[in-house]
């Protein structure tokens, strides 16, 4: 969604100008720094998939807001709005992060049946392919998506994809966990 927010934020009601729109994009990586510290902590005491489904939720609330969504027609778009749906965005995406190696772990070591000295290039290799995939093709589907239905309906729709993409996520965790 990043790059549909110059566009967005340049717009009324925001009006914002270049040095603006910048400093807004940068609220999610900095909220994702402090609080990665954090979900790491927590994740000493709470299962993946529950620190998981905490993630997702924010992040669902996130994009309802960030629009904010048809879902919502009693909230208007403010600043102060755009700028709390970024925090939480950084917040729900630092919940879920430490997760990650978890679940690939789960899956690279027990199921592809890889040895530990594999493991490490394995993960990395899986990590490195998510990140680059994201980086290219999202900000082509998003600007095209966003043009062809608003920026409002695209982030209720991505508020969607979060939940939907995160269920397989729960059978698998759900699944080592039972067995552990």
């Amino acid at each position: 969604m990043e790059p549909m927010y110059s566009k967005v934020l340049s717009e009324d009601p925001y009006n914002l100008d270049t040095s603006e729109v910048g400093l807004m994009a940068s609220i999610v990586p900095l909220t994702q720094t402090v609080m990665i510290v954090v979900a790491m902590l927590l994740s000493k005491f709470i299962a993946p998939v529950v620190q998981q489904a905490i993630g997702v939720a924010i992040l669902f609330t996130a994009c309802l807001l960030l629009g904010p969504s048809p879902l919502l027609p009693f909230l208007d778009k403010t600043q102060g709005l755009f700028i709390t749906a970024l925090v939480c965005i950084g917040i729900g995406s630092a919940m879920f992060l430490p997760t990650h190696p978890l679940f690939m772990l789960r899956i690279l070591y027990r199921e592809a049946g890889l040895t530990k000295k594999e493991l490490g290039g394995a993960m990395a290799a899986v990590s490195t392919d998510f990140m680059y995939s994201g980086a290219i093709i999202a900000p082509t589907v998003s600007s095209l998506v966003v043009e062809a239905i608003g920026f409002e309906d695209f982030t209720t729709i991505w508020a969607f994809v979060y939940v939907t993409a995160w269920l397989p996520c729960i059978w698998v965790l759900s699944r080592y966990n039972a067995a552990e």
